[in-house]
């Protein structure tokens, strides 16, 4: 692969944020004002709830206000989770041109959850890609991925339990499968999950674990070419007006459909609207 991709490696846990910056980076590859972008994070204590699902069916609300906790809803589908400094996140995000080795679209969560199988494989751990877009240690689930397509982009973000407060996920987490058919809302699928800390009896850093998904991310795509760097004003600039206008906004995360009239400077920002 001759395309040159760009590394991040961030620094910000605000979840509203992170939310934010993988949309902006999205919009920008689609204007072709960015690059191919892998980026490595985490987030604070939050709830992140999917695309198409209702907060209702999915957390226990009244516990998440009691200890602070946010709850958001992201650009991507999927079922709920729970992130804290100890859940690492992934995020590829580009032109779905340089997915030219993957056959269908549908694919592509499975082509990617190979890159958390072959980092686990490099720390001697056997693991199993689950359908749709799970990685499986035994019968315990370390990673989940989901995927939002926009135009001819694609952003697929990902995580790894790696020293989650898993006894706080499960209290916060409330998935009611009834409840979500009821509403009309996609549920989420509880299974057992493991942090590779708790395998491993180590303690891990971030970089570590950040240098690994980068190799593993990289080798998965067949990108030779790449380079680490920050995000740029434009994204950065982007990513506020996003946090400001739909990641904070009340009517985005209950689920109300409006249409937003956002006025951007065709000279600095993406014109792709905001939806």
């Amino acid at each position: 692969m001759d395309t040159t991709w760009r590394v991040v490696i961030s620094e910000e846990t605000d979840p509203t944020w992170n939310l934010a910056v993988d949309e902006a980076i999205l919009r920008s590859v689609i204007d072709d004002n960015s690059p191919n972008t892998v980026r490595i994070w985490r987030s604070s204590e939050s709830v992140i709830i999917g695309r198409s699902q209702d907060t209702r069916a999915e957390v226990d609300i009244r516990l998440c206000n009691e200890l602070s906790i946010p709850i958001l809803r992201r650009c991507s589908g999927g079922g709920t989770v729970y992130m804290d400094l100890g859940n690492y996140n992934y995020s590829v995000i580009a032109n779905s041109s340089v997915f030219t080795q993957v056959k269908a679209v549908h694919h592509i969560a499975r082509f990617m959850c190979m890159a958390v199988v072959n980092l686990l494989s490099r720390l001697d751990c056997d693991s199993r890609f689950v359908p749709p877009s799970s990685v499986f240690i035994e019968d315990s689930k370390v990673s989940g991925s989901a995927q939002y397509f926009l135009y001819e982009g694609i952003l697929h973000h990902g995580t790894l339990l790696v020293n989650a407060d898993l006894e706080l996920m499960q209290e916060v987490l409330a998935p009611n499968p009834t409840l979500a058919k009821r509403l009309r809302s996609v549920p989420s699928v509880s299974t057992p999950v493991v942090n590779l800390s708790s395998l491993f009896g180590k303690q891990y850093q971030f970089e570590e674990i950040a240098n690994l998904l980068v190799d593993a991310i990289m080798g998965t795509l067949g990108a030779h070419n790449w380079d680490l760097g920050p995000t740029s004003t434009s994204e950065n600039e982007l990513t506020q007006l996003l946090y400001d206008t739909k990641y904070s906004d009340p009517c985005w995360l209950l689920g109300v459909q409006r249409q937003k009239q956002i006025t951007i400077d065709s000279t600095a920002l993406p014109t792709n609207r905001i939806q």
